[in-house]
């Protein structure tokens, strides 16, 4: 077996940017449902390294009915993580993304 190789890279201010497009096209999905959504993570601290995901956390009213507007902007359903209510999303079109939504 060979050890895997994590990437890290010096911060990029282009993480922000992307995190800003991914926030207007998931708010935009999520309407009215969508509460709070914040960057999270290391990418989201100036100045640290960091693997090049954007890891993104919501919260929604209603958590049953986000997977077909998410799925319509490239993300796909991965469960809830091990986390009970939790659901879990990643996109990789363009950048890797995880996205955590919370009731």
């Amino acid at each position: 077996m060979h050890p895997k190789t994590i990437e890290v890279l010096p911060h990029d201010p282009e993480w922000i940017k992307i995190y800003e497009r991914e926030r207007e096209k998931i708010s935009t999905a999520l309407k009215d449902n969508l509460t709070e959504i914040h960057h999270v993570g290391s990418t989201c601290i100036e100045g640290l390294v960091a693997k090049p995901k954007i890891d993104i956390s919501a919260y929604v009213e209603n958590p049953y009915t986000i997977v077909e507007p998410l799925k319509t902007i490239g993300y796909e359903f991965r469960g809830e993580w091990n986390i009970p209510l939790k659901a879990g999303f990643s996109n990789r079109e363009s950048f890797s993304i995880n996205l955590h939504i919370h009731p």
